[in-house]
C-alpha cells in the first residue's frame, strides 16, 4: 500500500498536491484533474489509516497530511445558485479552469461535474463543512 500511495501518483500531484489538468501522464485515459485529486487524497487518508494501525507514526503523518490535497482543487470563488466554493480541475501553472459548477463532466471530472464532486471528501467532513460554511 506504501508503495502505491508513493508511486501511483502523477509527479505534480506528489511535488504540488493536484493532478494537474495539463500533466501528461499514461496512468488512466480516465483521469482527470480534480475527480483525480480527490480520489488521491482519499487514497493517501487510507494509507495514513493503516500506517496507524501499524504503528508507522511518520507515514502516518505524512499520508494524513497528503489526505488534505483536496483543497488544492478547491475554488473559493466559483459560484452556482447562490453558493461559492466548488472543486474544480487546476493546470500545472496553478490556475482554475474556467468550468461553471454545472458542468465538468469528463473535462475536469471523470463522469460528474463540479457539483457533485464538491461533496466527494468522504475522509473530511469537519474540514468539508467548514469550506461550504
Amino acid at each position: 500500500m506504501k508503495h502505491h500511495a508513493d508511486t501511483a501518483r502523477t509527479a505534480n500531484y506528489r511535488a504540488h498536491g493536484w493532478m494537474a489538468s495539463d500533466e501528461p501522464t499514461d496512468y488512466s485515459h480516465r483521469i482527470r484533474s480534480g475527480s483525480a485529486t480527490l480520489d488521491y487524497a482519499y487514497n493517501d487518508y487510507n494509507a495514513a489509516q493503516m500506517a496507524k494501525g501499524l504503528g508507522h507514526t511518520a507515514d502516518y503523518e505524512r499520508y494524513l497530511a497528503r489526505s488534505k490535497n483536496w483543497l488544492n482543487v478547491w475554488d473559493d470563488s466559483l459560484e452556482s445558485e447562490g453558493y461559492r466554493g466548488f472543486v474544480r480541475g487546476r493546470a500545472l501553472d496553478g490556475k482554475f479552469s474556467t468550468t461553471p459548477a454545472t458542468q465538468g463532466f469528463n473535462t475536469d471530472f471523470y463522469e460528474a461535474i463540479c457539483w457533485e464532486f464538491s461533496f466527494n471528501v468522504p475522509h473530511d467532513l469537519p474540514g468539508l463543512v467548514e469550506k461550504m460554511g
